[in-house]
């Protein structure tokens, strides 16, 4: 797996970290009643910022593993980068769910089924094809309902 390839897995899974850390949710009783408009607007957003702590986030991880530029990690490596991003990820996840205004929930519902497998995927250490394919079908879904931000 090179290393451009394990960057956008632990970018997929890194970014529920930051969904999460931005607020998503946040227990108000307007967060529920979210049109669909403003409940894209919001997770775009969220995602936007996400970009840039992922990197922060991957860096810091290749730093931790001494892993520099230009090196490629080891399967090893790879496995604890994209390991240590999962449990954000789940956590998105689950509040994407919470989030999702009535109107949105069936395309939600698809989209968490598939943010569920890529996490299912990176968790069993399976295929990198398995895995990019979990991605894709998650990317596609996010980029059908106008989550243009969320995809990697």
């Amino acid at each position: 797996m090179r290393r451009g390839l394990v960057k956008s897995m632990a970018g997929l899974l890194i970014a529920a970290a930051m969904l999460v850390s931005v607020g998503c949710g946040g227990g108000d009783s307007t967060t529920s009643s979210l049109s669909q408009a403003e409940f894209t607007k919001k997770v775009n957003q969220m995602c936007k910022k996400e970009k840039v702590e992922r990197k922060e986030a991957e860096d810091a991880a290749l730093r931790k593993l001494g892993v520099g530029p230009g090196d490629l990690a080891t399967p090893a490596q790879q496995a604890k980068i994209v390991a240590a991003s999962v449990p954000p990820y789940e956590k998105i996840t689950e509040q994407i769910k919470e989030l999702a205004p009535a109107d949105q929930a069936k395309a939600m519902k698809a989209l968490v089924h598939w943010r569920e497998k890529v996490a299912e995927a990176v968790r069993s250490g399976g295929s990198s094809e398995v895995a990019l394919g979990t991605i894709f079908q998650a990317n596609k879904v996010a980029n059908e309902n106008g989550l243009k931000e969320c995809s990697i």
